[in-house]
């Protein structure tokens, strides 16, 4: 069945992140908000697009501007630009300066009964003799795209579905793709009013017990008039500081934690000395960045981003707004009601007798019919849940998988950015035939346990399988997929990129040019080790090993050694030359580490290991973080042990931003993007619903990749 919320969900990707640098910065990281506003605005464009192709009304956005405000003008021209870049269809309603109340309300309730307006605003402020408080209540809630509504905002205080003030999804937004910890951290929110600060405050503590997504942050509010020696003794403690409160100026460096994320929203014009106007946050920018960890700028932080949440509202109202039609369509009489009620129950009862259960789960994350919905869900619902049910950890799975997948089988959806919780896990995979999971699901026996008897088939979008426990499966007979031939040649590649920058000194360099350092040409300034005439040994010949020494022969390496189970005979058409462990570590410049991770090879690089390699070597691990004693690693580059190493895995994954393994100079880390192209994330998520098709259709020897009948 088609959703416009499925859709939304698997559309919604997390864009990818920044590499880790192992030197301290010396300046904040600038949250772009432009450039992440454009993201967004191209997700929503790709949701509009393939909804609309598929049949599905255009969303429709009605804006109201009353007078001739400038900054007004301006704002809503800013809103209309954004809705028709994305495929909104849009119009404003420009009312005088001298309208009355009654007018407007009349304007208000108009808008409210067009079925084909799913969202609209009055933009603020509106002239005196007009009540704010009582036009934006008069907008029904689920049109009320800017969320001030009181029962959208009783929601939010109730971590209830709703739509949410833009401004504060906008920070929720950058901070989360800004990848900013939150668990356990202490937030002050300056700035009390209704539809940013307290918003704001409510989304940082939430719980993720109820229906709005956990932050789980100790927060504090304060506002203008919060005495400064107080303010300063409650922003000294911050981790985040989010500051909304229109005074120009008012956070100093002096106020805060070094390395504290810094959310300005405020934005005041201010007549400077020379007669010109100047857009001002409510952050000294230039002294604060020198001590914050992460600063958004103004003008281009929160602003384009708050436009950017308006669409995102306006496309919910749209999903809501035809979920309700779709279910509703305004019964005119008591018969038509009763007759359709009658044959609803009826068509419920045979759903329980072809069924062994109902779903009973509210909506925490999940594209799925909740129980209350089976009442009134149409023929296609019905079908739908019929279906054979897959549970699908991620909202980020490439539409190329998902959508070999959608016509055929009922798709569960975890929606939420966050890797999905074990316990929500192990309450969604109950009753499933199917489970598309990827490399940070531990799928174990209880998980099999908590599934039932009718899991059919685990298939991962991954090369690795050390998530999953391959015993307990193959003691219930339950198929095992995954990928482990597409993403050799990406993976590779990511291994010589990874070697080059950690022994050239890349990342140092490139560092160094927007730091102001490059200052002329020395003869030895950023000198790092060439390939050309060294010894590199690979720990690990499979596919990728290989691979990796095939590329390297191409850079006049004097000599290729490998550690591996067995000979391997095509290893000539490198020269390769297979020796123990403890030959390839004394006599290598490079270590290259390609080994699966087994009983036998976790952490088979320990203080031993790295004591066998020369002073000068580079160690690089594009295998797994477990593979290596990550400690006896820092210790090793901390006592130059080994010259450097370059890091593609690590324990564990994504590491804390205060991890030791952060502040090593001579350490080059990524996060873990071996297979990050968007060429081989496609083929491995089109594989991946192969490998699941083939099962649940019940030719499981189709399976593309079957763990044990593919060679690793």
């Amino acid at each position: 069945m088609f959703s416009w919320r499925n859709v939304f969900s698997v559309v919604s990707q997390k864009f990818g992140r920044k590499l880790h640098l192992s030197k301290i910065r010396q300046e904040a990281v600038i949250i772009d908000g432009t450039k992440i506003a454009e993201q967004i605005q191209e997700e929503l464009k790709m949701v509009i697009d393939t909804c609309t192709n598929a049949g599905k009304k255009r969303p429709k956005l009605v804006a109201i501007l009353v007078g001739n405000h400038p900054s007004s003008k301006a704002y809503i021209g800013r809103k209309m630009k954004a809705a028709k870049s994305i495929g909104i269809e849009s119009y404003t309603i420009h009312l005088g300066e001298n309208i009355t109340q009654a007018e407007l309300l009349k304007e208000i309730d108009s808008l409210n009964r067009d079925p084909s307006v799913d969202g609209f605003l009055v933009q603020l402020p509106l002239p005196k003799s007009i009540n704010e408080r009582e036009v934006c209540q008069a907008i029904i809630p689920k049109k009320d795209v800017d969320g001030f509504h009181l029962e959208n905002l009783g929601n939010l205080t109730l971590d209830n579905n709703s739509i949410v003030p833009a401004t504060a999804l906008a920070v929720k937004e950058l901070i989360l793709r800004s990848k900013i910890e939150t668990f356990g951290k202490n937030a002050v929110v300056v700035g009390r009013s209704k539809h940013v600060g307290l918003p704001i405050a409510l989304l940082l503590h939430a719980d993720g017990k109820g229906e709005t997504g956990a932050m789980d942050m100790t927060t504090t509010i304060c506002h203008r008039h919060t005495p400064h020696t107080e303010l300063e003794k409650y922003t000294k403690l911050a981790d985040l500081i989010v500051v909304a409160a229109g005074v120009p100026g008012l956070i100093t460096k002096e106020m805060i934690k070094p390395g504290a994320c810094i959310i300005d929203v405020g934005i005041t014009r201010v007549k400077m000395a020379d007669g010109k106007y100047r857009l001002m946050g409510d952050v000294d920018y230039d002294g604060v960045k020198d001590v914050a960890g992460y600063i958004t700028p103004v003008p281009g932080g929160v602003g384009p981003m708050t436009v950017a949440m308006l669409m995102k509202n306006t496309v919910t109202a749209a999903m809501s707004n035809q979920e309700d039609t779709k279910q509703s369509d305004h019964l005119e009489n008591s018969e038509a009601f009763w007759g359709l009620a009658r044959r609803r129950i009826t068509r419920l009862f045979v759903q329980l007798r072809q069924s062994e259960r109902i779903l009973h789960t509210k909506r925490i994350g999940w594209t799925i019919c909740d129980y209350p919905r089976v009442l009134i869900s149409n023929d296609s619902n019905a079908i739908e849940m019929s279906k054979p049910k897959i549970l699908i950890t991620r909202p980020d799975i490439p539409v190329a998988g998902l959508n070999l997948l959608r016509k055929r089988y009922h798709l569960i959806i975890w929606d939420k950015p966050e890797p999905i919780p074990r316990a929500e896990l192990l309450a969604k995979i109950y009753g499933v035939d199917a489970v598309f999971c990827v490399l940070t699901d531990k799928i174990d026996n209880e998980v099999l346990d908590h599934a039932g008897s009718q899991l059919k088939v685990v298939a991962s979008m991954s090369v690795g399988l050390d998530h999953i426990d391959i015993s307990s499966l193959q003691k219930r007979d339950i198929k095992i997929g995954y990928t482990p031939n597409v993403l050799t040649e990406s993976t590779a590649e990511l291994i010589i990129a990874l070697l080059l920058a950690t022994s050239r000194n890349v990342v140092h360099a490139n560092l160094a040019v927007y730091k102001g350092e490059w200052t002329s040409w020395s003869p030895v300034w950023m000198c790092g080790t060439g390939l050309a005439g060294k010894v590199v040994g690979i720990v690990g010949l499979g596919r990728i090993g290989f691979r990796v020494a095939e590329i390297l022969k191409s850079f006049n390496v004097a000599k290729i050694l490998y550690f591996n189970r067995t000979v391997k005979e095509e290893a000539s058409n490198f020269d390769g030359e297979k020796v123990d462990f403890p030959m390839l570590l004394q006599n290598s410049d490079f270590v290259i580490v390609t080994v699966a991770l087994t009983p036998q090879t976790r952490y088979m690089f320990n203080s031993w290991a790295f004591n066998q390699m020369k002073k000068t070597a580079i160690f690089v691990n594009g295998s797994r973080g477990d593979v290596v004693d990550q400690q006896a690693l820092i210790d090793a580059l901390k006592n130059n042990t080994i010259a450097a190493a370059g890091v593609d895995v690590t324990t564990p994954e994504p590491l804390p931003i205060d991890h030791e393994l952060l502040g090593l100079e001579n350490c080059v880390i990524l996060p873990h993007i071996g297979s990050a192209t968007i060429e081989t994330r496609n083929e491995m998520a089109c594989i991946t619903a192969k490998n699941i098709i083939a099962v649940l259709e019940g030719n499981p020897e189709e399976m593309p990749a079957e763990y044990g009948k593919v060679n690793s």
